[in-house]
């Protein structure tokens, strides 16, 4: 697999993963937030239920409490246990009932046979002993409870004694009705939820439709939920109603024994959510894909930015491998692909301008190059410079002294430096020469010694003048062009530290800039945090008015309803507080959800300034130090200047040692025309070996040779200069100190 599509697999797989975990975790974020939504709204429905359940039975057994305390109903009984007449009965009781909220009234003698009912006036004389509630009573003591009867199978009853004249004659009992549409219907009201009676596990009265519209009456509650709730335990979870998914509450409602009669059910359809969940998953998803395609498209940028150079990188490789110097990246980029780039350039000039240009100066017989070493590691550089070296210890510095030496009459000198294969023959060749014309001399040192003291002054004269002047010459010719070329170099380093120095002064100043922004990001990321956390204690506080609010709605449609026609007006008005503070309560959650998502972001932005905050520290830690290696530079720049004025000092010295050589030279020739006579006789005696110059000269013409003309004594031409040697007069470490952690080997 190529690196191309290794990196763009690996991005779109973190891409990938990384969208799935935000969708993962948002889903069940979701889910859990309406799971918390609805367990606290039908847990309040049930609280707002249970509670006014508690307000009817105070109600329920106030209004018992006033029919029996009232006199013509106390009398009008008395009246008919006494004599059976029960018209002042029937007329004082339907009296009391009109200024009460209770469904019923029923009164009884002291055996609990019917004397009145208020629903049915004209049916009396039938039973209700097994009433507990009647039992009570009956037995002196007011009591009010959950109760069932064939009439009224789920009803709030309370019995209250009748006494008339210091006497028990009976009791009254009186009650609202659970089992009626009417009774759900308020409860759903004031719930905001589905409201259902149980007798046992048995619906008695509903707000649920069936798919033909009617209540659900008389069916069966799931019976797991049933037995858990009749067994005396409370459930609130999800269930199953009419093929409906609902949040429901069950509550058990315990008679006047204490035992468990039936339940109360409240619940909400959860459907509508369930669909808004789903909707906001294929959302996510959607967003998901579009996040994936964005980052297959970075990815495919990135790959393609690094694949390209790599590319082209193998390419040049290619070419260096086949022996082909020219190709060059030049890629401008600041990142490790352009540094790459760059090193490669310059191994790929070094190699073309240092090895190979180094070569091709040995193959033309100029062995000056001298090859720098910067890396211990190095092979390449040392094994160009052992053969440079060799080369010019064999040329000039061994063999070519000696030769030099010849040149020069002087045969005494040999090769002294070990060498290998053709070297080591060429060394025995050299030797072997000089040796033979060593031996030849030696025959005529005999006619030489009558001219061995002028002649020794004068060659060792003229041996230090050619010396020195072609050492001179050399050394002229070297330090000119040195001097020309670190003039140039000194004016550029001059000027380019300037302007690095003033740009690193500015990149300082930005980075500083940057980091004091950031921190003043970082406070106010801090600050907005801080006032989104306000605002949630606020918005809970909301809630909180809300749900008081909503109660104080609920206690005055109570009130509205037992003030009957009167209070219809004040119910409206009830209701719609209660609908003000139920959408109070529900912008006040919306807000919270929205605020804590606020907190959230604020908490990441924190982390991402304070990350970005830090790397700026580093930038300008960095700019600091890139400035501080300016500064170095431009020093070296001066002590390259302060070189530059010693060199020109050593040529001034040159100059006069050069005028002092050709003064040398003039007073060698004088000296020299005094010796030509010993020359001739010298150079007759010489005659008979076979010189360079072809044969050997006759016997007849060894005598009266010429003298030698006077001419001016010249100059030999300087030879060119070895860098070796120019190198010594001054060193580039004197004018810029460097070491290997400055700069990187070859």
């Amino acid at each position: 697999m190529k690196i191309r599509m290794k990196i763009l697999l690996s991005i779109v797989l973190v891409a990938v993963f990384t969208a799935l975990t935000i969708v993962i975790v948002s889903v069940v974020n979701t889910k859990s937030i309406a799971l918390e939504a609805e367990k606290k709204f039908v847990g309040d429905a049930n609280s707002a239920l249970q509670y006014f359940l508690e307000y009817l039975k105070k109600g329920v057994e106030n209004d018992v409490t006033m029919v029996a305390n009232n006199i013509g109903v106390r009398a009008g009984l008395a009246e008919f246990v006494n004599t059976g007449r029960r018209q002042n009965l029937i007329d004082a009781q339907l009296y009391a009932a009109k200024y009460s909220n209770a469904d019923f009234f029923t009164s009884t003698d002291m055996k609990g046979d019917v004397t009145m009912r208020t629903r049915s006036p004209d049916r009396f004389g039938d039973t209700n002993a097994d009433v507990p509630s009647v039992i009570s009573a009956l037995a002196g003591k007011a009591m009010v409870a959950f109760e069932t009867t064939k009439s009224n199978p789920m009803a709030i009853r309370a019995g209250v004694p009748i006494v008339h004249e210091g006497k028990q004659v009976g009791q009254v009992n009186g009650g609202y009705n659970m089992n009626t549409d009417g009774f759900v219907d308020n409860m759903k009201k004031l719930t905001g939820a589905d409201v259902t009676v149980f007798l046992g596990d048995t619906r008695v009265s509903t707000t649920i439709l069936n798919s033909e519209g009617k209540r659900d009456v008389g069916t069966k509650a799931n019976e797991s939920i049933a037995k858990q709730v009749l067994a005396g335990n409370d459930y609130m979870g999800p269930t199953m109603v009419l093929g409906k998914k609902m949040f429901a509450y069950y509550a058990p409602i315990r008679g006047a024994d204490g035992k468990v009669m039936g339940m109360t059910f409240v619940g909400v359809d959860v459907s509508a959510t369930e669909k808004q969940i789903s909707d906001k998953i294929t959302l996510m998803i959607v967003i998901v894909l579009i996040f994936c395609a964005i980052a297959a498209f970075i990815g495919i940028y990135i790959a393609n930015g690094i694949s390209k150079p790599l590319n082209k990188t193998v390419v040049m490789l290619n070419e260096l491998n086949a022996g082909r110097l020219g190709m060059r990246l030049n890629m401008n980029r600041g990142d490790e692909i352009g540094e790459m780039a760059k090193t490669m350039d310059t191994f790929a000039n070094d190699l073309q301008n240092i090895m190979v240009g180094t070569m091709k100066q040995i193959a033309n017989g100029d062995l000056s190059a001298n090859i720098p070493i910067n890396d211990p590691l190095d092979e390449i550089s040392p094994a160009l410079k052992g053969t440079i070296d060799a080369l010019r210890g064999l040329i000039i510095e061994d063999g070519g002294k000696v030769l030099e030496a010849a040149a020069g009459k002087d045969l005494s000198m040999r090769m002294q430096k070990e060498y290998k294969g053709e070297f080591a023959r060429m060394k025995e060749n050299i030797n072997t020469l000089v040796q033979n014309l060593d031996d030849a001399m030696s025959q005529v040192s005999e006619a030489v010694g009558q001219v061995s003291s002028a002649s020794g002054e004068i060659s060792q004269g003229a041996q230090s003048l050619a010396e020195g002047s072609n050492t001179q010459a050399s050394s002229l010719e070297e330090i000119g062009a040195s001097l020309e070329e670190m003039s140039s170099m000194t004016k550029q380093n001059a000027d380019n530290s300037n302007q690095a120095k003033i740009l690193s002064n500015e990149a300082r100043n930005a980075a500083n800039d940057g980091d004091e922004a950031m921190k003043s990001m970082a406070g106010a990321i801090h600050q907005i945090k801080q006032s989104s956390d306000n605002t949630a204690k606020i918005v809970k506080t909301i809630d909180e008015i809300a749900f008081q609010t909503n109660l104080l709605a609920l206690n005055a449609a109570v009130e509205a309803a037992r003030a009957g026609e009167a209070g219809k007006g004040f119910a409206v008005v009830a209701e719609e507080v209660r609908n003000l503070a139920m959408r109070s309560a529900e912008a006040a959650k919306n807000t919270t959800e929205m605020i804590e998502e606020s907190v959230k972001n604020a908490d990441g932005g924190v982390k991402i300034t304070e990350e970005v905050a830090k790397s700026l520290g580093q930038i300008v830690d960095r700019v600091g130090k890139v400035g501080d290696l300016i500064s170095e530079i431009a020093a070296a720049s001066n002590e390259q200047a302060l070189g530059i004025e010693q060199v020109n000092t050593a040529v001034a010295s040159m100059n006069q040692v050069t005028q002092q050589n050709a003064a040398n030279s003039e007073e060698s020739a004088s000296a020299a025309e005094e010796l030509s006579s010993q020359a001739a006789e010298l150079q007759n005696m010489v005659a008979d070996f076979t010189l360079s110059g072809g044969g050997s000269r006759s016997a007849g013409n060894r005598r009266g040779l010429p003298a030698p003309q006077r001419k001016q004594a010249a100059l030999p031409a300087p030879k060119k200069a070895i860098p070796a040697r120019a190198a010594k007069a001054v060193k580039s470490e004197q004018i810029i100190p460097l070491d290997d952690d400055d700069f990187g080997g070859f």
